[in-house]
């Protein structure tokens, strides 16, 4: 294969947006589990607990947000296209690359995706000419690259350059097309669905999570010994804390079959403490 030019979108200003949105919603977040401790037993202290753990997930949200950005990358060479976004990837042969345009040089420019901030324009539109795919952080800067099953819409930092790069790579035509590969972050949730075992330790941890969860906010008016209402709850929040971390450290190591093998010890350890705290909550609750 020859050498690839690489080019990469505009990073700055959507790695500091959803920098900045994580470390927000981690405040809010926290500050909310923090009021929970001083509010009364009631819908008020459900809500705090929830919209804390709401917070506390966004922020997991826009932090894959900036490890996308910063793995994001769109590589020419004459055999094909390749597209990385994080977890998402596609391979084009450069058969398949049909024509590519500037976005703000078409009479009908593309509809941008919905759901977007600096940093994030992902996701899929339809248009006119057919659906287009958003891999992108920037819309001033939008490449739009035709191919046989519909569009991509890219970011480089340099437009130009970047269709100057992909017009010489077909120009010389390919001696080995690249083969077509297409991988999306929500692949892994169809193969979990053959997977009996990631199913049955990931449906033990965040059903026992939970009820967990569950039965603590039900029995704030019988806890037991000296506890408070504050420590009886700190586990529950505690422990969906540590399993959103376990889930995104899980899915990252079983998207690929050479470290998949490694999921199965983070989400087992997520499931024997899910269990095991709930277990211990209800047998100091009916020993009391």
């Amino acid at each position: 294969m020859d050498t690839a030019q690489r080019f990469q979108p505009p990073r700055t200003a959507g790695s500091l947006f959803q920098g900045l949105l994580a470390l927000l919603a981690l405040a809010g977040g926290f500050w909310l589990l923090n009021l929970a401790a001083m509010t009364p037993v009631g819908p008020p202290l459900a809500l705090d607990i929830f919209g804390g753990l709401l917070l506390v997930g966004l922020a997991g949200l826009f932090l894959y947000g900036l490890y996308a950005l910063q793995r994001s990358e769109y590589l020419i060479h004459r055999d094909g296209l390749q597209l990385r976004w994080g977890w998402r990837e596609v391979h084009l042969p450069m058969p398949e690359v049909l024509s590519a345009y500037l976005n703000e040089g078409l009479e009908r420019p593309a509809p941008l995706p919905r759901l977007r901030w600096p940093g994030w324009l992902l996701g899929r539109r339809r248009a006119p000419w057919g659906t287009i795919e958003y891999l992108a952080a920037d819309p001033h800067r939008l490449v739009l690259v035709e191919t046989p099953h519909g569009w991509y819409a890219l970011s480089p930092e340099d437009p130009a350059a970047f269709l100057e790069a992909l017009r010489l790579a077909a120009e010389a035509g390919s001696l080995n097309p690249l083969p077509p590969y297409t991988r999306h972050p929500l692949d892994v949730f169809g193969e979990l669905r053959t997977d009996r075992w990631a199913q049955r330790l990931l449906l033990t941890a965040w059903l026992s999570g939970g009820a967990l969860l569950l039965t603590a906010l039900l029995s704030t008016g019988r806890i037991p010994g000296n506890a408070t209402v504050t420590s009886w709850l700190l586990l529950p929040v505690v422990n969906f804390l540590f399993l959103g971390a376990g889930l995104g450290m899980g899915f990252f190591a079983y998207r690929r079959s050479r470290r998949r093998a490694l999921a199965y010890p983070i989400w087992l350890s997520n499931s024997l403490a899910s269990l095991s705290l709930l277990l211990f909550t209800l047998f100091f609750l009916f020993s009391s």
